[in-house]
């Protein structure tokens, strides 16, 4: 009998059955509702918990779906079967479930130390066997934010300290990504009447940020939209004026892409469409969040996510006017003209007089990344949160050897040529630079 090959044991939650069987939340409901099959137990909290053999219940009645069958006839021969004490379940069919993959430690810090030590071998498999471990013992939230989260940023911090290659950090990404989108097309269809766009602000190709509050929105009922990342201006303005939604939330990682949500932000304030935010660099440079004209979300996802709601279910609280300013747009301007010449200028000066060869990929890499800054900061009104970026400049540069200080040098062929090119309306650029180069040089 199949009971006896196959457990009825409750042990996997409904995010583990949906990962096992691709079937959406929605559907099995339905079908317990409806046919009672499966029929899951229920913790002393209410969470549905899923045997082997609910599992392979489920897949069965998919098959018949795939053959033509319609599910109330799929039922009827389950139940036929049973009848004829013919079972539905034969030991062949049954597809062995992965075994736990021993961690030494099955609380989330040791599935999140085991994914991570999985992805850094390029171990898909292990890392795989893992989440869907952690699915089938812990809540969907509880894994995404306990699990996928902080070993992506622990991967993000490992790469920025020359520990993890990219092509590391690529591959933590893509499974982690594909996780959460398998999950969030399982969602179950939206009960709220709200609509709210997800996406994040030009420039920024950060994703699983916002397809985590996607999912974690969607789960909670509401009709979320997921516009993905880097979504220029004009298409987010075309997407507002098609779907009408109630809110637009933005995640900006980088200090950049906070300079771009501001923009974004004084736009869409402009036709009275509220905007929520939040994102890492917000929580590294204190302040930065109030020059931003719309809602801070906070600091974390949880955060995030109890904020949103707030917003869709109250009355909109007056808004902050955001203390960014434009002051700078003759300085923006003429510096969006030169910056190239600048940088080529730059290239030159620096193979020429740095002692220590750096190659030209990372020059060029420096030189983009700080002109991209020096923008941001004069968008934001404030040149000086550009100095939150100095210590990746110096890193874009080479300089990873202790006792090794090439920032000033760099940043002194940078300030000549920017005193060639740049003339009055570039004066907080030339002072900015002047100032850098005397504090850095300190540190030698």
């Amino acid at each position: 009998m199949a009971d006896q090959t196959i457990s009825k044991e409750p042990r996997y939650n409904l995010a583990y059955v949906m990962q096992e069987t691709g079937i959406k939340a929605d559907t099995l409901r339905a079908w317990e509702r409806r046919y009672q099959l499966p029929q899951p137990q229920r913790t002393e909290g209410g969470q549905r918990l899923f045997s082997d053999h609910d599992i392979q219940a489920v897949k069965w009645l998919l098959e018949r779906q795939n053959e033509g069958i319609r599910i109330s006839q799929a039922v009827e021969l389950w139940h036929e079967m049973e009848s004829r004490a013919t079972d539905p379940l034969p030991a062949s069919s049954a597809e062995p479930l992965q075994q736990p993959v021993k961690t030494g430690n099955d609380s989330l810090t040791g599935l999140r130390d085991a994914w991570l030590q999985a992805v850094l071998n390029f171990d898909e498999t292990a890392a795989e066997q893992l989440v869907t471990q952690a699915f089938a013992e812990f809540p969907m939230d509880t894994v995404c934010l306990n699990i996928l989260l902080p070993g992506l940023s622990a991967i993000g911090t490992l790469w920025y300290e020359g520990k993890a290659s990219v092509q590391q950090e690529h591959f933590a990404s893509e499974l982690a990504t594909r996780r959460v989108q398998a999950l969030i097309s399982a969602a179950p269809k939206p009960f709220r009447d709200k609509m709210i766009l997800v996406g994040a602000p030009y420039g920024e190709n950060h994703t699983f940020p916002i397809l985590l509050v996607t999912l974690l929105l969607r789960f909670r009922g509401w009709n979320v939209v997921h516009l993905g990342a880097n979504v220029p201006m004009d298409h987010l303005l075309e997407t507002i004026e098609n779907t009408k939604p109630d809110l637009v939330v933005m995640n900006a990682m980088r200090l950049a892409t906070a300079a771009a949500l501001l923009e974004t932000a004084a736009s869409l304030g402009e036709i009275g469409m509220p905007i929520a935010f939040g994102g890492w660099i917000f929580n590294q440079i204190p302040g930065l969040a109030q020059k931003i004209p719309a809602y801070y979300l906070g600091g974390d996802v949880n955060e995030a996510i109890s904020g949103i709601e707030s917003l869709l279910l109250g009355p909109l609280p007056a808004i902050e006017s955001g203390t960014g300013r434009d002051g700078f747009s003759e300085t923006i301007a003429l510096f969006q003209a030169h910056k190239g010449q600048i940088g080529r200028q730059v290239l030159d000066a620096v193979a020429e007089t740095m002692e220590r060869e750096i190659s030209l990929e990372n020059l060029q890499a420096a030189n983009e990344f700080l002109a991209q800054d020096i923008l941001a900061g004069l968008t934001l009104g404030d040149l000086s949160l550009v100095n939150f970026d100095l210590d990746w400049v110096e890193r874009l540069i080479g300089s990873h050897d202790p006792g090794e200080n090439f920032l000033p040098g760099y940043l002194g062929a940078y300030l000549a040529a920017a005193r060639s090119f740049l003339h009055d309306p570039a004066d907080p650029i030339i002072a900015w630079l002047t100032s850098i180069i005397k504090s850095k040089a300190r540190r030698r």
